[in-house]
């Protein structure tokens, strides 16, 4: 938006002016440098305007060669415009990865038209996760009445999210973006094996079965190396301990071979 200022004249004994016919100019002086020159309203006020894209603190100076006109220099202030929803971007990455049960973290800093960084808040920032089975998450957004919105979140199903971040009706910059939420550490309690309890096998005869790592919140694991040891211990007191193979995909595969009959737990 164009801004302006008005000049008044006055004769030497201050007497105004209704006549036109001067000429003046303008520097104005801060985050961008801007000249302009002044447009005459035939009736002894002249106006100038200017376009200021950067917010911050100005000084204008206006003169009528060789010197300055009385009040000049002058400082101003320029503060950002309405929050820009395309200009709004949030610290979240796409294709960010997070793990299932930790807590995380993004800020949005809203911003005018031209970037400029807002300083007040009140925009009603809307932020919304959406997993790929299609169940959402609608979150509570916390506002720093500075610009600056915050978002602290925990997510518990692994897989792969989007992020809405909306600015009152519209999307901001870079929303949707997509992240990963990746399975948490192996939580032995939630880590299953194939083999169903009271299963018959026959001595003599291998028979295999697999385990599957989970985290605490029953996601699947998807890589290995977490030491799974099975053994089979008869109920006479003799064990056998089954060494396995690790995929490397949060499963492991077992193959045994008992020759002693009876109960095995």
């Amino acid at each position: 938006m164009n801004q302006r200022f008005y000049i008044l004249t006055a004769s030497n004994n201050g007497n105004l002016l209704t006549l036109g016919g001067a000429e003046f100019q303008a520097t104005i002086s801060g985050p961008a440098y801007i000249t302009s020159n002044s447009v005459d309203g035939q009736d002894g006020t002249y106006f100038i305007d200017f376009l200021a894209t950067r917010s911050g603190e100005y000084v204008a100076r206006v003169f009528q060669l060789p010197q300055d006109i009385g009040g000049s220099p002058a400082s101003f202030a320029v503060l950002p415009g309405p929050s820009f929803p395309a200009n709004t971007l949030v610290s979240l990455q796409d294709g960010q990865v997070v793990t299932a049960g930790l807590a995380f973290s993004f800020t949005a800093q809203a911003r005018d038209e031209y970037g400029n960084a807002r300083g007040e808040g009140g925009d009603g920032v809307e932020i919304a996760f959406r997993h790929a089975s299609g169940g959402s998450v609608q979150v509570s957004v916390l506002d720093f009445a500075n610009g600056t919105y915050a978002v602290v979140f925990s997510v518990t199903v692994s897989g792969s999210y989007s992020l809405s971040v909306r600015l009152g009706s519209q999307d901001i910059g870079g929303s949707p973006a997509s992240f990963a939420v990746l399975p948490g550490p192996s939580f032995p309690a939630n880590t299953l094996v194939s083999l169903q309890d009271g299963q018959v096998v026959t001595a003599g005869l291998a028979f295999s079965f697999t385990a599957q790592a989970r985290d605490e919140y029953g996601n699947a694991r998807g890589e290995g190396g977490d030491g799974v040891e099975i053994a089979f211990r008869h109920a006479s007191g003799g064990s056998v301990q089954v060494s396995g193979l690790d995929l490397q995909t949060g499963e492991y595969s077992f193959s045994a071979l008992l020759t002693a009959s009876g109960t095995y737990t």
